[in-house]
């Protein structure tokens, strides 16, 4: 009778083995499977992340090409406005050196009018208008080029 039971429990225990592995079996597959799952993800994943950097690297790479170029055209910029500003003062500088010399020649002019004046007195009337005249005319001349000078700056 207890062989009969051990035999019974015997049975029954390779029974509940035989289940139980039909399980485990049954759980490996689908760890398999969802192994796989997870691989192909990882991958996807992986290709996805090289698309990325590779997407990323070329902004980069634009950026700094962009930048380079914006640094270049300010510099470009730069060196045009220098030389802009260096030709506007030696334009100037003659300018004022002009002008002087129209001072100096109005000067001129009036120390001649005023020794014509001194010299020769009323009888030479129309002389001393004509060197009025050029005088007046001299004087408008730097006026103008006052004036000129005044909208260059």
């Amino acid at each position: 009778k207890e062989l009969k039971s051990s035999c019974n429990d015997v049975s029954t225990l390779l029974t509940e083995r035989q289940i139980l592995d039909r399980k485990i079996q049954k759980q490996n597959e689908e760890n398999s499977e969802l192994k796989k799952k997870l691989q192909k993800q990882l991958e996807t994943q992986k290709n996805e992340l090289l698309e990325l950097e590779k997407t990323h690297a070329k902004q980069l790479e634009t950026q700094k090409i962009a930048h380079y170029n914006t640094k270049v055209c300010l510099e470009a910029e730069k060196r045009d406005a220098r030389e802009l500003i260096s030709k506007k003062e030696s334009d100037v500088k003659l300018s004022n050196s002009t002008m002087k010399k129209k001072e100096q020649g109005i000067e001129a002019a009036k120390a001649k009018l005023e020794e014509l004046e001194r010299k020769h007195g009323p009888s030479s009337e129309s002389a001393l208008e004509q060197k009025a005249i050029e005088a007046e005319s001299l004087q408008n001349e730097l006026k103008v080029s006052r004036t000129k000078f005044i909208h260059f700056c």
